[in-house]
């Protein structure tokens, strides 16, 4: 590489670095606000311009490292929940969802997982290992095609919120994805009936081809689905 190249990329890696900090004094300011901040709000917090602000923050929130609520605030997004999958202080989110993967995986003896939206793919930030002895193998960070299996059903069908006459649907799919793999899934919004992302049972289409298995999954998943949303509806945003 000759010197006039160095300087020639030179600007670039800085831009570039200069870009990296301006996104995290973001999420930094928003993390300092459990209500979240406006755009506005935000942009000051950061001393960034608002256009500059709303750039950075349509990048974060693809990325599902921010998330916009129903009344235009930006906050936390559940992606930082792979950040801090080892660390004692993890993502709220997480924090709140895993003890119901937990009892769910214990209660079915299926992989329980809780995934969000990002992008076009399906991100898991929280799960919780079956008990039989062929199970779905799921880790926190795994990235999912959105549009096959039911939580990539649930996170598309409801993106845009819990309906007026919403009544909990329990989807589900056999061989969407994998010939040999089966799922069931709920959306879980917030209080304000905002998507947050989808809880599931995943294991063996052979398992799941039993309807009668298959509805008393969909029963306990529904049933933990709904305890979930009314922790998060007198809980946190």
């Amino acid at each position: 590489m000759t010197s006039g190249e160095t300087r020639s990329r030179a600007p670039q890696a800085a831009n570039g670095v200069t870009a990296l900090e301006r996104g995290l004094s973001l999420i930094m300011a928003i993390g300092q606000r459990e209500e979240g901040l406006t755009l506005s709000d935000a942009a000051r917090a950061s001393s960034l311009n608002k256009t500059t602000a709303f750039r950075l923050l349509q990048s974060l929130e693809a990325f599902a490292f921010v998330r916009k609520t129903v009344d235009q605030r930006y906050c936390i997004g559940p992606a930082i929940a792979v950040l801090n999958h080892s660390s004692t202080s993890a993502n709220w989110l997480e924090v709140i969802v895993r003890p119901y993967l937990e009892r769910l995986a214990t209660q079915t003896e299926e992989t329980a997982g809780f995934f969000v939206r990002q992008g076009g793919e399906r991100l898991c930030i929280a799960c919780a290992q079956g008990g039989h002895s062929i199970s779905h193998s799921l880790k926190v960070g795994d990235r999912l095609p959105l549009d096959r299996g039911a939580s990539g059903k649930a996170l598309t069908q409801f993106e845009e919120g819990k309906p007026k006459d919403y009544v909990p649907e329990v989807l589900y799919s056999i061989g969407a994805r994998v010939t040999e793999l089966a799922a069931v899934a709920l959306p879980i919004f917030d209080r304000n009936g905002e998507l947050l992302g989808a809880i599931s049972l995943s294991g063996t289409a052979t398992r799941y081809s039993d309807s009668k298995y298959l509805d008393t999954l969909i029963s306990q998943t529904r049933e933990a689905g709904e305890k979930l949303n009314n922790a998060l509806a007198l809980g946190r945003r």
